[in-house]
């Protein structure tokens, strides 16, 4: 029924803000990690909050996994099409910086991004299906 459509998409939608921001704070910790300990430093409260942010970043996925599983995901191949040679380019940035020399703590920074940018390329289909238009549809 509509109304049950409704809920879960907006159900599906806080998860999908819930899970960005909690990405877009863990994603902070390499980033931040690889400038600012450029020694390598070990940094037991830094690198505590790091993994627990992290985990709540991974946690929020499968949440949004979980309720996007019940949106239906077609129509969604010309959208992640679109996106896909903006989000293959970012390891091209990588790339740039280590040959502009800049200075970074690569060890902190690849681990860091490594796996966070599998968990974005995971959860891409349902942040998609989450913010998607939907057009209503009567019920006969």
């Amino acid at each position: 029924m509509i109304s049950d459509r409704i809920d879960q998409s907006r159900k599906a939608k806080q998860r999908a803000v819930i899970f960005l921001a909690t990405f877009g704070v863990s994603l902070l910790f390499p980033i931040l990690g690889s400038v600012l300990n450029r020694q390598g430093e070990v940094l037991p409260v830094a690198g505590s909050l790091d993994v627990l942010v992290a985990f709540a970043a991974f946690a929020a996925f499968v949440f949004l996994s979980a309720a996007g599983k019940h949106q239906g995901r077609e129509g969604l191949g010309e959208p992640l099409l679109r996106l896909l040679p903006y989000i293959s380019s970012v390891p091209l940035l990588l790339i740039g910086l280590y040959f502009l020399g800049v200075r970074l703590n690569w060890e902190i920074l690849l681990i860091g991004l490594g796996w966070r940018y599998w968990l974005l390329l995971s959860a891409l289909p349902y942040l998609l299906a989450a913010f998607r238009k939907e057009t209503a549809t009567r019920e006969p």
